[in-house]
């Protein structure tokens, strides 16, 4: 098992750096390629020939015999998302508890510079790596599953063919199919049970075809309904990969652990398969950062973060950066030798309006959202230098909270008996109470090291009463407020102890063996993965300051200047000062004089 993480590992980092060089080189031999003749890849041509069987007549099953990969499931069982996972982006609409693949949805994925996907019937080119435009290639795969079904039925036989591209995407085909449901609700055809079954037996007895099987590891095991159907398929498993979805839920919910290994070792169903895999498909809860088995929710948040506002926020910073930078340059301009006063009124109107006209470049938060996805991807840790310095961002984070957390918890029961002697300092009532409380439950975490985050309705009433028995009348909610801090206190402490213990951890948890250590190391790594994201924004950051922003807003000022110089009344209104009234003056002097001159030329003129 320890020879299985080692390498595991390796091959992870191998794929993240392999996947890297193919997007350079592809770019890099656009131009080349730009100027040829493309041809078609096999796997797009093969994807063509499906897709020209497909309209035969269904009796025709030669289609049936050509390799792809089938994945099956209970409905909601978490089967679109491993194929997202997959073609590395959500493609597909979602629905709570509604049935949403209707038809079968055909997914060729192949090998390009960009992250791209298109349907065969469409010219048009969806760009994965913005929301937008996934948002309408979600809507248009819905309105495609909604158009395939006709005459009252529920699920169709057409096939919905789409082609996705990108850096590092495994040559494949997809088939994803309805899921598998046990009942028919009084919206469906009747007969849909019967009809979703029969495509997927008719996809699954390709005797080519590699089943995908979908196991929801949130729900009981008995109520699945697509392992036996897979069993029947392929009776010795010799073309099946089961995968257990929602393994972070599947573990808070089940009161026997061992019953999830049970399931990925094969001994729990009657279905034999090649290999058993789990991952994890949801958001998870609070109760799974107690977790030692799946340390899998900071994770998923943390890609959410990263999907989401993150890059936004990192625009902003950048904006601020640029802005308050050029500030300081014109601050600094006026304490120069050549300064003139004259037009400093006219310059720092022009920056305000350059300032306000200025508007970040629309792909640059896209940009930073996929350099940021793509560095969260990197899982193992190469050196010990890089280790350490985790291990130290670990430490100062947190650190940085414990001492907030140890302050608010002073606030709340006042100062210390030593305080008290030293400084006559003395807690109020209120102070006096959260103490009393706050001692009770510091004793359940020294009786508990590894409590859960919340209170059980006994340790509330049993506090109580032991707060009761002092003197002390709290009620549930007080106790609850009391618990937050306490509980928020011995937690960072944990994982600063677990951090201290991974300094030394390095080498074993490269061979695997920090379990045999008794030393948990993942939030190193998830510290390492933060840490390694920051550093790469920053860089991606900074040169999109430098190598873009800059330079654009250089132009907007002479642009701004260009109006303002045409503009008579804005010069009028800016250039201000007894310098400026001295120069009209000699202006109005000067436009006199010439008046006269031509006036005595003209009287000289007529005599």
């Amino acid at each position: 098992m320890q020879v299985q993480l080692k390498y595991q590992k390796e091959v992870e980092r191998l794929e993240k750096e392999n996947k890297e060089l193919r997007k350079s080189l592809m770019l890099r031999a656009g131009d080349k390629i730009a100027h040829k003749k493309i041809k078609k890849s096999l796997i797009d041509m093969y994807s063509e020939v499906l897709d020209e069987l497909c309209d035969y007549d269904s009796s025709y099953d030669t289609q049936d015999h050509l390799p792809r990969v089938v994945v099956v499931g209970d409905q909601s069982s978490g089967k679109t998302s491993v194929l997202e996972m997959v073609a590395q982006a959500r493609i597909f609409p979602r629905g709570a508890g509604e049935m949403m693949t209707r038809a079968p949805v055909m997914v060729t994925l192949s090998e390009g510079p960009y992250h791209i996907a298109s349907f065969k019937d469409s010219t048009r080119e969806f760009d994965l790596t913005k929301e937008s435009e996934l948002s309408e290639l979600r809507k248009e795969v819905e309105l495609r599953m909604l158009n395939s079904v006709r005459l009252g039925r529920t699920v169709s036989h057409e096939v919905i063919s789409m082609t996705v591209k990108g850096p590092g995407l495994q040559r494949m085909v997809l088939v994803d199919l309805p899921g598998i449901i046990s009942t028919v609700t009084t919206d469906m055809a009747s007969d849909t049970r019967e009809a979703i079954r029969s495509i997927s037996e008719q996809y699954m007895s390709n005797p080519n075809a590699i089943i995908l099987c979908i196991q929801d590891g949130s729900v009981d095991a008995e109520r699945s309904n697509v392992t036996d159907l897979v069993s029947q398929m392929d009776p010795q498993g010799k073309r099946t990969i089961f995968v257990l979805t929602k393994v972070d839920l599947a573990e808070e919910n089940l009161t026997n652990p061992d019953r999830i290994r049970k399931i990925l070792s094969g001994k729990l169903f009657p279905m034999k398969a090649l290999g058993y895999f789990a991952v994890v498909t949801g958001k998870g809860t609070a109760q799974t950062e107690n977790s030692g088995t799946f340390n899998t929710t900071a994770d998923i948040k943390l890609k959410q973060w990263a999907d989401g506002m993150l890059p936004k926020k990192c625009v902003e910073v950048g904006w601020e950066t640029l802005e308050d930078e050029f500030r300081k340059f014109m601050e600094r301009a006026k304490n120069s030798k050549d300064h003139d006063d004259i037009f400093d009124s006219l310059k720092a109107c022009v920056v305000d309006e350059a300032m306000r006209r200025h508007e970040w470049e629309d792909k640059a938060a896209d940009v930073l959202r996929v350099i940021q996805l793509n560095a969260l991807e990197d899982r193992s840790v190469h050196d010990k230098q890089q280790w350490d310095a985790a291990c130290k961002f670990l430490e100062e984070s947190v650190k940085d909270k414990l001492h907030t957390t140890e302050s608010t918890l002073r606030e709340m029961v006042g100062p210390s008996t030593k305080e008290q002697w030293m400084y006559w300092s003395y807690p109020t009532e209120e102070q006096k109470r959260r103490a009393a409380v706050k001692s009770e439950l510091e004793n359940i975490l020294k009786s508990d090291y590894k409590h859960k985050n919340t209170l059980t309705y006994d340790e509330v009433t049993q506090v109580r009463k032991n707060a009761q028995a002092q003197g002390v009348d709290v009620d549930n909610e007080f106790i609850r407020e009391t618990w937050h801090p306490v509980y928020r206190r011995h937690f960072l402490r944990r994982a600063l102890a677990k951090a201290y213990d991974c300094r030394k951890a390095f080498y074993a948890y490269h061979q695997g063996l920090e379990g045999e250590l008794g030393v948990e190391c993942n939030d190193v790594v998830l510290f390492w993965r933060i840490q390694q994201m920051i550093r790469i924004t920053a860089n991606a950051l900074r040169q999109q300051v430098m190598n873009r922003e800059a330079r654009r807003l250089e132009k907007e000022i002479k642009e701004v200047l260009e109006e303002y110089g045409c503009d008579r009344d804005k010069k009028e209104h800016l250039l201000t000062g007894r310098r400026v009234m001295l120069a009209e003056e000699l202006k109005r002097v000067r436009q006199i004089q010439e008046k006269l001159e031509e006036f005595i030329y003209a009287l000289n003129a007529e005599k």
